[in-house]
Order: structure tokens, then C-alpha cells, then sequence
């Protein structure tokens, strides 16, 4: 296994372990905390792989728009 395969493998687990222990991640998380700069690359190869990724649209302090990736929300009867 060459290093890019590996690296790639590597982030791809990182992501989803993040996304496992605290909900969701964004860009900012990735590379903030990851060093990660292509998170949709990453959420595209696990969602490849058969994971259930969605993006929910966010708001920014700006006003802008990111994506929020986490596993799919559940309907709620609370």
C-alpha cells in the first residue's frame, strides 16, 4: 500500500470515528482539529464504502451556508 492510499485510509477513519463519538463534523472541524482539507472527498469514500452520510445545511455567524455530515437523523416523536 502505497503512502496516499494509506493517508487517505487513515483520514477516512478519522472522520468517521469523529463522527461516531460526537455527532456530526464540518470542514472547520476537519481541518482544525484533523489537518483534514478535503472532507467531502472523505465523506464521498465512506459513503462509497456504504456508510449513511448526510449533509444538513448550517448557518454561519456571516450568514453563509456549510454542511453539517452526520449519519442520517432520526424521526423524533418527542
Amino acid at each position: 500500500m502505497n503512502a496516499s492510499i494509506s493517508q487517505t485510509t487513515s483520514q477516512n477513519m478519522t472522520v468517521l470515528k469523529h463522527i461516531k463519538e460526537h455527532g456530526s463534523i464540518t470542514s472547520m472541524d476537519a481541518i482544525k482539529q484533523y489537518n483534514i482539507t478535503r472532507l467531502a472527498a472523505r465523506i464521498c469514500d465512506l459513503r462509497s464504502a456504504g456508510h449513511q452520510i448526510f449533509a444538513y445545511p448550517e448557518k454561519n455567524a456571516q450568514g453563509s451556508y456549510h454542511a453539517r455530515y452526520m449519519f442520517k437523523k432520526e424521526d423524533s416523536h418527542e
